[in-house]
């Protein structure tokens, strides 16, 4: 691996809710909004629900949310037949299909951010309008699909969707053994299937090359192709021959990216091992097929959520980011002397999931509430863990990976203080954590990638029609192309009204419109107005801030104090109102109770500890020897998630918060 600590992963924010069983998020940079497809568990019922919520992301980067229930979205967030139910019991009369915990189902944004496609069970695709899917669109009877594609009538299920690079319209969508070629036509509303192709094997990867021109696809038995946009084979690479070595049954191509005009990388995996096989494929002219091994992935750490990865590009910086539900840590790509290598990143700027604790507080109490009621008089013994079990923790992995290049946050680094906005990623676990990173490139040679967020155009809003119950019609691959493009779209069954009746109710509905867009148009500009005012003054804000909390790094640079321990200990020695209690443990529970700064800051980050249990986390940090290590710099307060629990790092935030001092996981 090449070292570059050029690239730097900082991160910036991180959301969770108890309730989230499963996201994943999809980010459009063009309108600067993201959406979350959330798993819910709905305790009260005992079931589970999956919706779509749109948040802008400005929000979401900034400082004044914790979770997703606390954003003040209106009532039509949601879109068309929004509930999907999993139980016995559909939350909704209408649900959108097998459910599956949300985990069949993918949202994903085109390379435009103007259309939106979400993939159900079975192999039908939905189209929504991006721009009315955007907060605050004007929308008064939720988010319904213009457009819907069924690709075969049996009961095979989409197994990869990728939008073309370059041609926004274009995508490549693969069953288990068909590949098709779609052009969606969004000022049309529908679609035409490009190109057709049946394959003997199961196909496992896509990926299209960085000028959207040519395309390839990886097999069930380790073979790359290689197609036009019209599936016209190019030709076939066959596997290395050093795979029956490493895996002895049969192995796959999980995963597939196209970097550059001859390299591609690509990962071989097997059903009956847990190693990774990484490596890269150059083809050039004229030449046999060159195989480079890249020994840098660990082995699955889990098998739970499958065993595929799927890679983030970023080729204006010659950058490649890869994930996988099999792993914790995001692996990065980049060019070395005009050669595609994986790099090797500062270990305190990488992305890795958290370790969870298996036994939640909340989970305790709502399982002894629940057993007792059913059950009628248990004891308590009998559901609460054990103090062995209390220390179980589990590996997180990554679900979904989006980024964000409409970000206008600045950057706080002490290497650059002059840097223009960087893009954002967006990272979802497995245990339904939303974790914001901002990514930061030292080199001033890189282009910059930041482009301002469009207001949302009237214009540009489309909607299927409104109707409860109305059929859909999805266009079939097995109907005719010349067919009229009006076929593939949703009718609603309504009946013609009288003529004089349409008439007279024709021109209300036009003058209802007319003065709707009107309103809506006059809101909209004072909501951007508004929004740009919040952005100056959070940055003002942000600034000030900056300042102060480099005179609190100073005052502890000077106590030598540069440490977890430092921070709590600095912090009730400044303290005039409790820094007389001697005892450790009754002045930090005086604290708890009368220390206004204290219990602001908690209130702020949604804090919910007891002040046992608050105050047995600071005995505790205070009592490892990692929190005496000097991990505190001009960039805030930076530590190991497996050195802390997840109760401990809240108590250092809070305590940060209330010193100014940034605090970071890493």
């Amino acid at each position: 691996m090449e070292t570059d600590y050029s690239l730097q992963f900082r991160l910036i924010r991180q959301h969770e809710h108890e309730s989230t069983k499963y996201l994943k998020v999809s980010v459009s940079s063009t309108y600067g909004c993201a959406l979350a497809l959330i798993n819910y568990e709905w305790r009260l019922k005992g079931d589970d629900y999956t919706a779509i919520k749109d948040v802008w992301t400005d929000v979401l980067e900034g400082f004044d949310y914790e979770n997703f229930d606390d954003f003040r979205l209106s009532s039509n967030n949601y879109i068309y037949n929004e509930y999907i139910g999993t139980g016995n019991k559909t939350v909704k009369p209408v649900a959108l299909g097998d459910n599956s915990h949300g985990k069949k189902f993918v949202i994903k944004h085109n390379y435009d951010g103007r259309v939106v496609v979400v993939l159900k069970s079975f192999s039908k695709i939905d189209f929504y309008g991006a721009a009315l899917m955007a907060p605050n669109a004007g929308r008064r009877c939720g988010v319904r699909p213009i457009h819907g594609l069924k690709l075969s009538n049996s009961s095979a299920t989409i197994k990869m969707f990728e939008w073309n690079p370059k041609n926004s319209a274009m995508f490549v969508v693969a069953l288990a053994k068909t590949l098709y070629t779609v052009v969606f036509y969004l000022k049309k509303q529908s679609s035409r299937i490009l190109a057709k192709m049946d394959m003997k094997t199961p196909m496992t990867a896509v990926s299209w090359n960085p000028d959207g021109t040519q395309l390839t696809v990886g097999d069930a038995e380790g073979r790359i192709y290689q197609f036009t946009p019209q599936l016209r084979l190019i030709r076939t690479v066959n596997p290395p021959r050093l795979i029956p070595s490493v895996f002895k049954d049969k192995f796959v191509c999980s995963g597939l990216c196209w970097v550059s005009k001859t390299e591609r990388i690509v990962v071989f995996t097997s059903e009956t091992s847990d190693k990774l096989h990484l490596t890269k494929l150059t083809v050039k002219p004229n030449k046999p097929p060159k195989w480079t091994v890249w020994d840098v992935l660990p082995v699955a750490e889990s098998a739970e959520h499958g065993k595929t990865f799927t890679f983030l590009p970023v080729f204006k910086w010659n950058t490649v980011l890869m994930h996988s539900p099999c792993l914790s840590e995001v692996y990065t790509f980049g060019v070395v002397n005009k050669v595609w290598k994986p790099l090797k990143l500062d270990e305190r700027f990488t992305i890795k999931t958290p370790i969870e604790q298996i036994f939640k507080p909340y989970e305790l109490h709502y399982k002894v509430h629940r057993r007792c009621r059913r059950d009628g008089n248990p004891t308590l013994e009998a559901i609460v863990p054990t103090s062995a079990d209390l220390h179980k923790f589990k590996k997180t992995f990554i679900t979904s990976m989006s980024i964000n290049y409409s970000s206008q946050r600045s950057v706080i680094t002490s290497q650059c203080p002059t840097m223009q906005p960087q893009p954002v990623i967006y990272v979802t676990t497995s245990n339904g954590m939303l974790f914001i990173y901002q990514m930061i490139s030292l080199y001033s040679d890189r282009p910059s990638l930041a482009r301002p967020a469009e207001m949302v155009d009237k214009n540009h809003r489309k909607n299927g029609p409104y109707k409860l119950g109305y059929n859909v019609y999805y266009k079939s691959s097995t109907d005719s192309d010349e067919s009229s493009c009006n076929d593939s779209v949703y009718w609603p069954e309504t009946p013609k009204p009288h003529r004089r009746q349409k008439k007279r109710t024709s021109t209300v509905k036009y003058e209802k419109d007319a003065e709707s867009q009107a309103n809506f148009s006059d809101a909209s500009l004072a909501i951007m107005k508004l929004r740009k005012e919040i952005i100056r003054l959070r940055e003002n804000d942000i600034q000030a801030k900056k300042a102060l909390a480099n005179i609190s790094y100073l005052r502890l640079r000077e106590a030598g104090k540069l440490s977890a321990y430092g921070v709590l200990e600095v912090y009730a020695a400044e303290n005039e109102n409790f820094n007389k209690i001697r005892d450790t443990k009754e002045r930090w529970t005086a604290m708890y109770h009368g220390d206004a700064k204290l219990i602001a800051e908690m209130k702020r980050l949604h804090c919910k500890l007891t002040a046992d249990e608050f105050v047995a986390a600071v005995l505790s940090i205070l009592s490892k020897p990692v929190a005496r290590i000097m991990n505190l710099d001009t960039d805030g307060l930076v530590v190991k998630g497996s050195d802390f629990l997840r109760v401990e790092n809240a108590v250092l935030e809070v305590v940060c918060g209330v010193m100014l001092v940034k605090f970071m996981i890493v």
